[in-house]
């Protein structure tokens, strides 16, 4: 007899074979009935065995910890993940751990029974790190977690990089009271930060410095005092107050710098008047300088 679903064969022999295929992982009850002519029988007592033909790779699982994204305040985190199982009867698992900062560096931190691992040694500061488990049956079929973790080492707090001004550049004249001031983007190197700037300016000889905060590596939203010379810095800023400042620059103000007045030597050399409005009556002196133009900055260089 066979179970579930009692099913009769019969044979005039002590041994039978079973035509159709039996599930696969499964149980099998049986036992044997004897009956003689005259109908009488004797049943023996119920067997039991496991159909197993072929290997099944072990069961899909998931990760738990570290969460994915989540930024780990120890160079030596604690990982653990569902356990898998094997449909194979008698079959054993055991688990390997893979970790590492890009996916072509991966290596195995862990090989054991337990789904669970707490790192031995220091992983990096600052590291961005992927991780996976494969789990592996006794004849070495493996499956791994149904995605890879992701994770961030961060237990010091770092200053982010100082900025690097792009515009004005130094010494340069502005004709325009509201200077496109930008610099480079840093990236703080501690994972999660967001850096935000602090743009600092102020009147050359003066004693009162401005300030503007922005989220973008540039500002062009104040307006600067006319014939005036500024100097300006900016600071990069972590969310933890640790700050970064860039070199100070010096720009010119001056709106009323008349470029297309200016008569022209050569592609690059002119006469400026050392006053851009002279008054009437009154002495012009001239000086020969290298003219430089853009979109929004125009600044001498001396002629050797």
């Amino acid at each position: 007899m066979i179970f579930p679903g009692w099913q009769a064969l019969e044979s005039d022999t002590n041994m039978i074979r079973i035509e159709e295929a039996l599930p696969e992982n499964k149980t099998i009850y049986w036992h044997v009935k004897a009956v003689s002519p005259a109908l009488d029988t004797l049943a023996s007592t119920f067997w039991r065995f496991r159909v197993n033909s072929r290997n099944t790779p072990p069961s899909i699982f998931n990760l738990t910890l570290p969460e994915y994204g989540s930024i780990s305040d120890t160079l030596r985190p604690y990982f653990s993940w569902e356990p898998s199982s094997d449909e194979d009867p008698q079959d054993s698992l055991y688990y390997e751990l893979y970790a590492g900062t890009h996916i072509d560096s991966m290596c195995r931190l862990y090989r054991g029974e337990d789904n669970c691992f707490h790192a031995e040694e220091d992983l990096k500061e600052n590291g961005r790190y992927r991780w996976q488990v494969a789990a592996v049956d006794a004849a070495g079929a493996r499956t791994f977690s149904e995605s890879s973790g992701n994770f961030a080492v961060n237990t010091i707090n770092e200053a982010p990089p100082a900025p690097r001004q792009l515009t004005p550049v130094n010494n340069s004249y502005q004709v325009t009271r509201s200077p496109y001031f930008s610099w480079t983007p840093v990236e703080d190197p501690d994972p999660g930060d967001m850096i935000t700037y602090r743009i600092y300016y102020w009147k050359d000889g003066s004693t009162r410095v401005y300030s503007d905060f922005t989220q973008d590596p540039y500002f062009n939203d104040r307006s600067l005092m006319d014939n005036s010379k500024y100097n300006w810095t900016v600071a990069a800023r972590d969310p933890h107050g640790l700050s970064a400042f860039s070199d100070t620059l010096t720009v010119y103000i001056d709106t009323e710098l008349d470029v297309a007045g200016i008569r022209m030597h050569s592609v690059s050399t002119a006469i400026i008047p050392i006053r851009s409005t002279p008054k009437p009556g009154s002495a012009i002196h001239y000086r020969k300088r290298r003219i430089y133009v853009s979109r929004y900055m125009i600044f001498p260089g001396n002629i050797f």
